[in-house]
């Protein structure tokens, strides 16, 4: 599915919320020194996954670990608020499947 169908079907705010018990996130915009966090608007939360995955494309950067923390929060409060399963594909495969399939393509 393209970006702008996704925009144009998801709501632009999710209920979702998570907290975080160790240090603050300084590096992460979307997320405040306090412990408990609120992911509301879907356009910063993508514009934000967007921004790392660039930083990290062919391992010229790496995440700081504020980054990583803050990004497995926000897709985990995001997939909990969609009611996503994150432990098994939309096929209902294994998630381990997937470099099985790969492996056996090639």
């Amino acid at each position: 599915m393209e970006l702008k169908e996704w925009f144009a079907k998801t709501p632009e705010y999710f209920p979702a919320s998570f907290s975080e018990s160790d240090a603050p996130l300084n590096h992460n915009p979307l997320i405040g020194g306090t412990t408990h966090y609120t992911v509301r608007n879907v356009r910063q939360v993508v514009k934000f996954v967007q921004h790392s995955a660039k930083r990290c494309e062919g391992n010229e950067l790496t995440l700081s670990f504020s980054e990583t923390w803050g990004l497995w929060m926000i897709l985990e409060a995001c997939c909990n608020a969609l009611d996503f399963e994150d432990t098994h594909r939309p096929d209902g495969g294994e998630p381990d499947e997937d470099s099985e399939e790969a492996e056996q393509a090639q």
